[in-house]
């Protein structure tokens, strides 16, 4: 497991344990992934499990509009169920 890897990880559990909130967690996560080293080292596979987490980091908002749902939005708790799902799923370290 790569540092990124680790740091990414962290986030996601400091966030599922509630230490961290949503604007500080897709601060963090964003700044982390969006480095240009962070997948130097992560299979495709790997690439694409830590951009799905961002991705839906970004469509998540603390009450999204009837609209903004229908776009695909989703509010903390709803963020923090397919989350959990998600990371149920990870893919096996290379």
């Amino acid at each position: 497991m790569t540092t990124y890897q680790r740091k990414l990880d962290g986030l996601v559990r400091d966030f599922q344990t509630k230490q961290m909130s949503l604007r500080d967690f897709q601060r963090a996560y964003s700044a982390c992934f969006a480095d240009e080293n962070a997948d130097a080292k992560f299979s495709p596979a790997e690439v694409d499990h830590y951009g799905q987490i961002h991705e839906k980091a970004e469509w998540t908002a603390a009450a999204p509009s009837a609209e903004e749902r229908s776009f695909g939005w989703l509010d903390e708790q709803g963020f923090r169920s397919w989350l959990e799902a998600h990371m149920k799923r990870r893919p096996r370290p290379t």
